[in-house]
């Protein structure tokens, strides 16, 4: 049995296919201080795949076309509630473009 992650029943095929290719290319050019770091798929979601990179990062992008915008409103609004919830939750600390 793989260790990889399995999508997960019903969720819809990719309209985006994203892989570890994809990903370093994108950190290349975007983000290139973090573009060596270990990268592992760690989920594959309805709305995007996650990336495991390095010890404490991961990178997350949409698979399908209207995860763009839902990514959008989450890295604008977690910032703001992350001060306001009991609990501590993740916040952006890179944002990246299309390539």
């Amino acid at each position: 049995m793989s260790d990889e992650p399995m999508t997960p029943a019903g969720v819809p095929a990719a309209e985006i296919e994203i892989d570890e290719d994809l990903v370093r290319a994108l950190l290349r050019a975007q983000q290139p201080d973090l573009a060596e770091l270990r990268l592992t798929l760690a989920a594959i979601g309805w709305d995007n795949v996650t990336y495991r990179l390095g010890e404490h990062l991961t990178v997350r992008l949409p698979r399908i076309r209207a995860g763009s915008e839902l990514l959008r409103h989450e890295q604008a609004w977690l910032p703001v509630l992350a001060g306001r919830l009991p609990i501590r939750g993740p916040v952006p600390e890179r944002l990246g473009e299309p390539h």
